[in-house]
């Protein structure tokens, strides 16, 4: 009886593996509309869970050089992780609600243990996905590092392109903000810096007319050098 039910077992599994392939093909990479993701109905009908949250802002979460140093004798950097009490309330209140819903359906339930949250959310809240906030953006040098144009506050030439600046994490995928920002802060930096290029004749242009290579003359740069930050 035993290998019966195991044969029965494996054979679920390679229909299960045969349908996710096929789901996989069709609708994953053959598609016109691309799934994010694939999910097959599982032959036991049971569905982890990945739970996200935002975390509360920490003066104490932060990053400094530690005493241990690398192959080229530079100090390696030192992760101080922390999390609040709130962080904890809040994954707990939202895994309550969730259960809550899921057994109102009647369809299913939520099947975990409130007591191992805290455990779990140490155990996984710190794998080092995203570091988001060491040089934070913000209107007071007492509470940031960077200003709305990701300059460094006692710096005159020195910004910032990075998810560094984010005064809060969000959820999770940071990447598409770090773009926009340092597009947004190409274009500060060129419109503080590079002067508008001049008409110039139909054919073909010298080189230092092409509007895409357009940098300073050697004589803007003598005049400006005084008050511009780059050239300090």
């Amino acid at each position: 009886m035993a290998g019966l039910a195991r044969a029965r077992a494996q054979r679920a599994d390679r229909t299960g593996d045969h349908r996710f392939v096929l789901h996989l093909a069709l609708k994953r990479f053959l598609a016109e509309r691309k799934f994010p993701s694939i999910i097959v109905p599982p032959p036991s009908g049971q569905y982890s869970i990945d739970f996200h949250a935002e975390q509360e802002p920490l003066f104490e979460s932060r990053v400094h050089l530690g005493t241990a140093v690398d192959a080229l004798g530079m100090p390696r950097l030192s992760v101080d992780w922390r999390y609040s009490r709130f962080d904890v309330r809040t994954v707990t209140e939202g895994f309550r609600v969730l259960a809550d819903e899921v057994a109102r359906s009647g369809r299913a339930r939520l099947a975990y243990q409130p007591d191992t949250l805290e455990d779990l959310m140490v155990r996984d809240g710190a794998y080092g996905g995203h570091h988001i906030g060491t040089t934070r953006m913000g209107s007071s040098e007492a509470t940031s590092i960077v200003n709305s144009d990701c300059r460094i506050h006692s710096v005159a030439n020195l910004f910032v392109a990075s998810s560094s600046v984010f005064p809060t994490s969000s959820q999770a995928n940071p990447t598409l903000t770090i773009v926009a920002l340092a597009l947004r802060l190409a274009d500060h930096i060129r419109s503080l810096h590079f002067r508008p290029i001049p008409a110039v004749s139909s054919g073909p242009q010298p080189f230092s007319q092409r509007a895409d290579l357009a940098m300073p003359s050697a004589a803007g740069v003598s005049e400006n050098a005084s008050s511009s930050p780059l050239f300090r």
